[in-house]
Order: structure tokens, then sequence, then C-alpha cells
């Protein structure tokens, strides 16, 4: 048969690459995997805190302010220090007010930052409020749930709350009805102590009433009798004193006449004397 003689062609294979050749050099191992958890692992929020503070107030940054030697303050702060230094207050170089600059990107972090702590520390209620005000979509169907929900946490946290001041108000009534009742009986008791002190005065005014009438009618027994027998003491007390005014006379003479014997029995003597001789 015949026709034309195509010449067939055999394709030629790329040459192989020479071996590399082997270095010397030791080679370098690769650096280990870094663990998930360190690489899931966030900066903690005393290490942000550290970094968003500012060097001259210490506190965290406001309006951040940025400085030719890229150190950050607040504007306040690096704007008072300037005017009275003309220095950074972190590397000491020359600085003025001409040099510093806000630091848009720290500003949006910081309000980030500040956006996460206060979600962070708001309570639940607050962030649910947060996202509805910042405009998250939620269906008609999750928002009756989310009312029933609200609904009946609502009526328990009421009943929950009324049977609380229930419980509280009737603690009141017994710690109030226990101390009327010891006031009560301190009443009482003071009461028992009154009446017995007055049955006591009662009884000893009686007593001393009954001393009292006993000594008037003695007193006036007394009276009645010294009255009674005063006419006879009377003469008697008249005799007693003739009889002692006769006996005062009687000694006057008996002493007057025993005088005179002595004077006879002194002149009988003398004159005896005188006839001896």
């Amino acid at each position: 048969m015949g026709g034309t003689l195509v010449p067939t062609t055999t394709k030629s294979e790329p040459p192989s690459p020479p071996p590399p050749i082997e270095s010397t050099a030791p080679s370098i191992p690769p650096p280990p995997p870094m663990p998930p958890s360190l690489m899931e692992e966030e900066p903690s929020e005393a290490d942000i805190d550290k970094d968003v503070l500012c060097p001259i107030c210490m506190q965290i940054i406001k309006d951040a302010f940025m400085t030719a030697c890229g150190h950050s303050f607040c504007y306040m702060c690096i704007l008072t220090h300037l005017r009275n230094k003309s220095d950074c207050p972190c590397c000491s170089r020359y600085l003025t007010n001409n040099h510093i600059f806000p630091n848009l990107l720290l500003n949006k972090l910081l309000k980030k930052i500040s956006a996460r702590q206060s979600a962070r520390n708001a309570s639940p209620v607050e962030n649910l409020r947060q996202t509805i005000l910042q405009g998250c979509e939620v269906s008609a169907k999750e928002l009756d749930s989310l009312l029933s929900l609200l609904v009946d946490k609502k009526m328990k946290m009421e009943q929950s709350e009324a049977e609380t001041n229930m419980q509280i108000l009737l603690d009141f009534l017994n710690c109030l009805r226990k101390k009327k009742l010891e006031e009560l009986t301190q009443i009482q008791n003071d009461l028992q102590y009154i009446k017995e002190d007055t049955t006591a005065v009662k009884k000893r005014t009686m007593e001393l009433y009954t001393a009292k009438e006993r000594c008037s009618m003695n007193l006036r027994m007394l009276v009645d009798d010294f009255s009674a027998e005063k006419p006879l003491p009377s003469l008697i007390d008249q005799y007693n004193n003739g009889a002692i005014s006769g006996g005062r006379n009687s000694q006057g003479w008996i002493g007057s006449a025993r005088s005179q014997s002595r004077v006879s029995l002194k002149d009988q003597a003398n004159s005896r004397g005188f006839r001896s001789k």
C-alpha cells in the first residue's frame, strides 16, 4: 500500500539535573512547632494594660499622641510636659510640640480594648442591650421566645421577691411579739412588786396608826388620873409645908435653948472657980 512516509521523531527527555553538591556545613534543623495552646493564647489583660499605660500618668492612654522618637502618651500629659521641658519623658531626646502626632492606630486599638473590657465587665443584660442597640439582626420568632423567657423570668423574680419580703416581715413580727411579751412580763413583775410594796406600806401605816392611838389613849388616861388625884396631893403638900415650917421653928427653939443652957453652965463653972480661989 502506498502513501507518504512521515518520519518518526522520538521525543528527547530533558536532561536530569546534576546531583546536589553535598555541603560540608551542618544543616540547621527546623524549629519545633509551637503547641496549639500557645498559638491560640492571646496576650493577657495585664500585658495589654501595661502596654497601653501612659508613661507619665501611668493610666490607660487617652487621646494617644506619638512622638518622633516612637513613644506614645496622653495628649494632655505630653502637652503639659512640653510646657516645662523640651525632651521625651522616656528617652530624653529633644522634643517640641511640632514633633508629636496623633496615634490613630493606637486610639483605635484602645477603643477596642475598652469596648472589650466593658463587655467583659458588663452584665448579660447589658451585653444583650448593647447587642440590640448595635443593630443585631434578630427574627420575630427569636424576639417572641426571648420576650416569653423575660416574662417568665420576671414573674419568677417577682414571686421570689414577694416571698422573701413576706418572710422578712414575718421574722420581724415574731421578733416584735417576743420583745413585747418580754416587756409585758417585766411590767407584770414590776406591778407585782409595787402591789407587795403597797401592801407592806399599808400594813406598816396601820401599825403606826395603832401605836399612835395607843399612845394617845395612854396619855389621855394618865392626864385623867392626874386630874382626878390632884386635890389630895395639894392638902398633903400643905400639911407637909406646915410640918416642915413647924419643925424648923422647933429646931430653932431647941437650938436657942441649948445655947442658953451652955451659957448658964459656963457661968456656973466660972463662979465655982472664983469661989475656990
